[in-house]
C-alpha cells in the first residue's frame, strides 16, 4: 500500500505526503467561495507554521519560543476537545488527494465528495477539498479536486512545493 501511495499515478509531478486526520463526507451546501476563503487562511496559518526560522535578537528568539510552547499547549488543549478523524497516509498534489482507504469507509467511484485534512498537529483547522472520485483500489482512493479559487489554488501549490523541497533536501543530507 504505501508503495501504491507513493507511486500513484498522480497528475502532478510535485506533491507531499504525510499522516494526517482524514475524513470524507457528501458534497455540504456550503458556498464554494466561503470553502476557498477558509482554505486561503488556513493554507496562509500552514505556510506561516513551516517557515524556517529568521535571525532574530536573544529577545526575539526568546519570545518565539515561549510563543512556539503557548501554540503547542493550545493545539493539545484543542485536539483533546475535538474528534478528530483517525489519522491516513495521504499525498496531495495541486490537482489530485489520494489517500489509504478505511474498508469501512468507502466512497463510491464517481462521486463527488468533500474531503477534511488536518494538515499540522499544532493547527486543528482542516484543509477542507471537493473533488470526484475517480480511482478507488483495494487500498486507495483518488480523487480530482474541483477547481477553486485562483489564490486559493495559487497558496495550496505555494505549500506543496515548500514541502516537496523540504523533502528532497532531507533526502539529500541523508546520502
Amino acid at each position: 500500500m504505501d508503495n501504491d501511495l507513493d507511486n500513484s499515478s498522480l497528475g502532478d509531478a510535485v506533491a507531499y505526503t504525510l499522516n494526517a486526520p482524514l475524513s470524507w463526507s457528501s458534497i455540504s451546501d456550503e458556498d464554494q467561495s466561503n470553502l476557498d476563503e477558509s482554505n486561503e487562511k488556513t493554507l496562509r496559518v500552514l505556510l506561516s507554521l513551516n517557515e524556517l526560522p529568521v535571525e532574530h535578537s536573544e529577545d526575539i528568539a526568546a519570545l518565539d519560543f515561549k510563543l512556539n510552547i503557548v501554540m503547542e499547549l493550545m493545539s493539545e488543549l484543542l485536539s483533546q476537545q475535538l474528534k478528530l478523524p483517525s489519522k491516513k497516509k495521504v499525498r496531495l498534489g495541486a490537482n489530485q488527494l489520494v489517500w489509504k482507504l478505511d474498508k469501512n469507509n468507502v466512497p463510491t467511484l464517481n462521486d463527488e465528495i468533500e474531503v477534511s485534512v488536518f494538515m499540522h498537529a499544532s493547527y486543528p483547522k482542516p484543509l477542507l477539498l471537493r473533488g470526484k472520485v475517480i480511482s478507488i483500489d483495494s487500498d486507495c482512493c483518488v480523487l480530482d479536486i474541483l477547481e477553486q479559487s485562483e489564490v486559493a489554488q495559487e497558496i495550496l501549490e505555494k505549500f506543496i512545493f515548500m514541502h516537496h523541497r523540504h523533502a528532497i533536501a532531507l533526502t539529500r543530507q541523508a546520502q
